[in-house]
């Protein structure tokens, strides 16, 4: 019977009984004493099989030792961070969107009452002028002026369309353009970090 650990190769110490459990001096497996019975061939040496397990038991025992050994820390920064690009872009289309939305929401009724007063007067309700006040008698003057004052009021409702559609155009043109400035500061944030994390694992390759 052999005797040796079956997990390192290591013999036997002097004075252990056949059949005692002991923990062997190398590895510190608990072996039992003469369990291992190798074979020998024709011509071989008495425990060749008991060399060959020693080699396993080494490579298992290396393996063992690689699974144990504390695994590196990740760094972050260098995980997933791909991977949630689609998704900030996705965000970013969605936010961009919702900016057109809110512009069209709150100026939908100045848009359509710049779209009476075009249908109704052309490009020229933005030229009406506007008329001398008069305290004329003359019937015909009247009216004229009264012609001439609700053309003026026209062109202003035309003009106060105007300033709340522009004043929403500039408005959204702000958000998204804030909107894109800060996705810009995160991206070169968010590279500089991978570079700080590549940099650090490069280091710790070396060391």
């Amino acid at each position: 019977m052999s005797r040796r650990c079956p997990e390192c190769g290591h013999k036997t110490p002097a004075g252990v009984a056949p059949g005692a459990v002991y923990a062997c001096p190398k590895c510190s497996n608990p072996v039992l004493a003469g369990a291992y019975a190798p074979t020998r061939g024709a011509g071989g040496a008495a425990e060749e099989g008991g060399g060959g397990g020693g080699g396993g038991g080494a490579t298992s025992g290396a393996a063992r030792a690689a699974s144990a050994s504390p695994a590196a820390p990740s760094i972050p920064g260098t995980g997933s961070s791909r991977s949630q690009w689609p998704l900030a872009l996705l965000a970013f289309v969605v936010l961009g969107a919702a900016y057109v939305g809110a512009y069209e929401l709150l100026t939908a009724e100045a848009q359509r009452d710049r779209a009476k007063l075009l249908a109704a007067h052309g490009e020229k309700v933005a030229s009406y002028p506007k008329p001398d006040s008069t305290t004329s008698g003359d019937p015909k003057a009247l009216r004229e002026h009264l012609v001439a004052r609700s053309l003026y009021e026209d062109r202003q409702r035309y003009e106060a369309c105007e300033s709340r559609i522009s004043a929403g155009r500039l408005g959204m043109a702000v958000a998204f353009g804030a909107q894109t400035l800060f996705a810009v500061w995160v991206f070169l944030k968010s590279r500089a970090a991978r570079a700080r994390a590549a940099a650090a694992t490069a280091r710790a390759s070396r060391a």
